[in-house]
């Protein structure tokens, strides 16, 4: 179960987030659980102040929270996967990117190789009152 989970994960990372190495994704699947972890613990010690009647602290200011960073949800209450964040660590500093970034078009053409691009196809004659 956790295996195929874990999979998924990675294959997100490699994919979408610009992770090239295998370094680079574990990175991030552990950025991802300890921010799920700490959340966790934070929503229950905030649930137990709350019942003895004192404020609690939380360590993160809320844009770096779970459900802020990497599980933001949109007006329909769903995930919303273009407000997603992936966190990683430069300088001694945490730094928030989007895990989908946006593509240009000359990005997106310069990985069409000789293979890549088709003639045109010619179906058939036109047949009724088509015009090409």
């Amino acid at each position: 179960m956790f295996e195929q989970a874990f999979r998924n994960i990675d294959d997100v990372l490699r994919k979408e987030a610009g992770c090239t190495t295998e370094l680079d994704y574990t990175e991030q699947t552990s950025w991802l659980l300890f921010l799920k972890y700490l959340d966790a613990l934070e929503q229950d010690r905030a649930m137990e102040a709350a019942l003895e009647g004192k404020r609690h602290a939380f360590i993160l200011d809320p844009p770096y929270r779970w459900e802020s960073c990497a599980a933001p949800k949109g007006s329909d209450g769903k995930l919303d996967h273009n407000a997603a964040m992936i966190g990683r660590v430069s300088g001694g500093n945490l730094v928030l990117a989007p895990a989908h970034r946006e593509y240009s078009l000359q990005e997106l053409v310069a990985v069409f190789t000789p293979n890549s691009r088709h003639r045109e196809t010619d179906w058939v004659a036109p047949v009724g009152n088509e015009s090409w």
